[in-house]
């Protein structure tokens, strides 16, 4: 564990640590000093080895959604597509590039729902299929607001 706490630090600089003992789930949300908001997990695998993932979003720079293992070993695992281009000289190439830049952000979505580094607050979402909006509360916070308020987090 010492070693995923130390990688922990070395990434993130002064002011964001992990406990001593770490919890399975956990937050850290400073935006006074760090403007860091990390949300992490800390899991056993199929054979024995503990690891954390993480999602760290800051204002000044791209979400993130990473691993480190027992050994201090830090990969990136996929994170949300901020944006998408296309060749406007191809027809039809626009409308390709945004369908697989939904079907990307969906895929991630599921993702971090299923581990548990997002929680599902809403009736639709950007990534979201109709008929995956069409079987959820309509009352609830939707990830659109969820989305736009991280959004304005980052470029605040």
């Amino acid at each position: 564990m010492d070693k995923i706490r130390e990688t922990f630090k070395e990434y993130f600089g002064d002011g964001v640590e992990l406990p001593e003992n770490i919890p399975a789930f956990g937050k850290f949300s400073d935006y006074k000093y760090t403007d860091w908001d990390i949300t992490y997990i800390f899991r056993t695998d199929e054979n024995g080895k503990k690891y954390l993932d993480f999602t760290a979003d800051h204002r000044m720079t791209n979400p993130r959604h990473c691993r480190i293992t027992e050994d201090g070993e830090l990969t990136y695992l996929e994170m949300y597509q901020e944006s998408y281009s296309f060749d406007t000289n191809l027809e039809g190439d626009e409308e390709i590039k945004k369908q697989e830049y939904f079907e990307h952000n969906r895929k991630v979505s599921r993702i971090l729902i299923e581990k548990g580094l997002l929680e599902r607050k809403g009736n639709e979402s950007l990534f979201e299929t109709p008929e995956e909006k069409k079987s959820i509360e309509p009352e609830k916070e939707s990830y659109i607001d969820i989305f736009f308020d991280k959004l304005k987090n980052w470029l605040s």
